[in-house]
């Protein structure tokens, strides 16, 4: 091989190696979508010195973007907006820097005055301007509206913002990634078109609040069997049974007291019920009533009285006996009805 066709060779090689590499280079990258977010300005309390000043910047404004001295015009006007900042005083800053040929500048500009709530002869201008600028820039650029429920932070590539407000977007597909606290996240695609206008209205969902369960069914080869725990009873004081027991006691005993005053109503019922001399009928039987009525109800009360201070009483004395170191469940039910009174019980 000669020395002229070795350095042809090596020359072939350097460039077959270096040709991948060089055509990478020039390939766009695919994450170099430009994402133009206008920074609005702090709300703040404007005063009349803030008025003054900005209307002497926007006269000389004028004033230097007559005399074609668009550097000075440009400074002027935004030190204008920065005075009072609104979609006026930005709109004419945008202006000024599309005669720079400042084009991405002048886009980003109108699209700050487009986010001021700008009167509706300011809305036409301004989107004239952005259409025109728009192609201008490199790569070309569309401005999108972003809206969300509720609002949300917007992620697009590697840049946040939030809803509700405009943003610019170079051409091509993008994809726009919402979040909120409590919602769940939400991404959605969108084409722009260079020049032209476009919207995004997302409503966030909120999760489920019963998310579905993931029980485990056994295999039928290892059934679950029912197991009952035992549940350890623990000590009855030993005051316990001697209270109910004495409450029982006491219980029965105002039973028979009212027992007696039954009686008693019922002796001088008995007594009315046939004629009593000095008395005419009607007090009589007015009288007998009265003590019939009152028999019956001291009768009744007396039983009630008995039912349940016998029931005290049988429970108190199955409560000494009760077993304490047990495990079984036991239950002891009152029992008080026309025929039987006492307790009912398992052990």
């Amino acid at each position: 091989m000669t020395h002229g066709n070795a350095g042809k060779y090596w020359s072939m090689v350097v460039l077959l190696v270096a040709a991948p590499s060089f055509a990478a280079a020039q390939a766009p990258s695919p994450n170099s979508a430009v994402v133009i977010i206008p920074e609005l300005p702090e709300i703040k309390e404007i005063t009349d010195a803030d008025r003054a000043a900005a209307e002497q910047a926007a006269e000389d404004t004028k004033a230097k973007f007559a005399a074609a001295d668009y550097q000075a015009a440009a400074s002027a006007a935004q030190w204008a907006y920065h005075q009072l900042p609104n979609a006026n005083m930005a709109l004419r800053w945008a202006m000024i820097l599309g005669a720079q040929n400042k084009h991405r500048d002048s886009f980003a500009t109108y699209l700050l005055a487009y986010s001021l709530d700008p009167t509706d002869d300011e809305r036409t201008r301004i989107e004239a301007g952005l259409a025109e600028q728009a192609r201008l820039c490199d790569p070309p650029m569309g401005w999108v509206h972003i809206r969300s429920t509720p609002a949300a932070k917007v992620m697009i590539g590697h840049q946040q913002t939030w809803s509700q407000r405009w943003v610019g977007l170079s051409e091509g597909k993008h994809e726009l990634v919402f979040e909120a606290k409590g919602y769940e996240s939400q991404s959605t695609a969108l084409q722009v078109t260079p020049g032209s206008a476009g919207s995004v209205d997302v409503v966030l969902k909120q999760p489920d609040a019963d998310p579905p369960r993931n029980d485990v069914v056994p295999p039928n080869d290892s059934p679950i069997e029912a197991t009952t725990a035992e549940t350890a009873i623990p000590p009855i004081p030993e005051f316990v049974p001697w209270t109910v027991l004495g409450t029982g006691v006491a219980i029965a005993a105002v039973g028979v007291g009212m027992h007696v005053w039954s009686r008693e109503a019922a002796e001088t019922r008995d007594s009315l019920s046939r004629p009593v001399e000095g008395m005419d009928d009607v007090d009589r039987v007015t009288h007998f009533l009265e003590a019939h009525n009152d028999a019956q109800d001291r009768a009744t009360a007396a039983y009630v009285l008995y039912g349940v201070g016998g029931a005290a009483i049988a429970t108190g004395v199955v409560l000494f006996f009760f077993p304490e170191s047990e495990t079984e469940s036991a239950a002891l039910v009152p029992v008080l009805s026309l025929d039987r009174v006492g307790v009912l019980g398992t052990f």
